[in-house]
């Protein structure tokens, strides 16, 4: 995404997990107006945290569908820069609604057969809990 947070880049998977068309992101789909109305303060705040350089890790954050349903995603983001200035971001994001499930006592799931969530590669943002990236590698990688 830009800095301002228009969406440069989706992969299918994120098509399908959003619920938005290539018609949808061809005329402009702005991070800030998917993710969910309670988490955008946070996440715009992130959003400037990373672009000056911080490694926020993942972070979980509620987006709505097109059709308005809500999905939670775990997003990891780094900063794209260009002749030494912010660009935009770099991310990836996990839909991990089916993990979710999990908590409720029921078996999580995953792609079929592939035991690893749902992943959209685009463009997205910063940490729920401020950790730095640093402290969630194990020491030694």
């Amino acid at each position: 995404m830009d800095v301002q947070g228009h969406l440069t880049f989706l992969n299918p998977s994120a098509f399908e997990v959003f619920g938005y068309s290539q018609a949808d992101f061809e005329q402009g789909l702005n991070v800030l107006d998917i993710i969910v109305p309670e988490d955008r303060d946070w996440a715009r705040a992130n959003i400037q945290r990373v672009l000056t350089g911080a490694h926020l890790g993942g972070i979980e954050y509620r987006i709505a569908r097109k059709d308005g349903n809500r999905v939670p995603i775990i997003a990891h983001a780094s900063r794209v820069m260009r002749d030494g200035q912010p660009t935009g971001l770099r991310g990836v994001a996990f839909d991990v609604s089916e993990f979710e499930t999990g908590r409720t006592g029921a078996a999580p799931a995953a792609w079929p057969g592939s035991g690893v969530p749902r992943c959209c590669r685009g463009d997205y943002h910063g940490n729920r809990h401020g950790r730095p990236r640093d402290a969630d590698q194990p020491k030694g990688v």
